[in-house]
């Protein structure tokens, strides 16, 4: 990066949309760990499947197989809770992770969600339910100063 000249003292926002995934766990903890090596001020936003262990899961695993996708990070990190731990230890200093059921129903305004479920392609509202308990939105950041961190607004619940 240093080729193309990037300021490692800016604040970087990352978002990651269901890539860490298909990368093996030590890549992907690489990848997220250069974030808060290089960069003084970083935040990242990740949007991930999790859960993949139980019957919904093992579906999901195997719709990918059957495309010959493979999702080479997928056990490390299971759950809400691991993928809290994870970042921490990866050195972010602040960390939010909710599985998208949890967005939905606690940070979607009630007239958007009843837009939403309005929807044709919702109308199994369970289905639709079991499916956001299997992806998560993660929300971390590094600060480097501190009269920077009252900035950020923290979703807290």
């Amino acid at each position: 990066m240093e080729e193309i000249n990037i300021d490692y003292s800016k604040p970087t926002l990352v978002f990651a949309e269901c890539v860490l995934v298909y990368l093996p766990t030590k890549d992907s903890d690489a990848l997220i760990k250069f974030f808060t090596d290089k960069f003084s001020t970083v935040y990242m936003a990740n949007w991930e499947m999790m859960k993949l262990n139980d019957q919904f899961g093992k579906m999901m695993i195997k719709n990918f197989e059957m495309r010959h996708i493979d999702l080479l990070g997928i056990h490390e990190y299971p759950d809400v809770e691991s993928q809290k731990k994870r970042f921490a230890d990866l050195g972010y200093t602040n960390v939010e992770v909710y599985d998208m059921l949890v967005v939905y129903n606690q940070y979607i305004d009630q007239d958007s969600r009843k837009r939403a479920e309005k929807l044709e392609f919702l109308d199994e509202l369970e289905e639709w339910w079991l499916i956001q308990k299997h992806y998560y939105l993660s929300l971390s950041s590094k600060i480097k100063d501190q009269d920077e961190k009252t900035k950020i607004v923290k979703i807290s619940t």
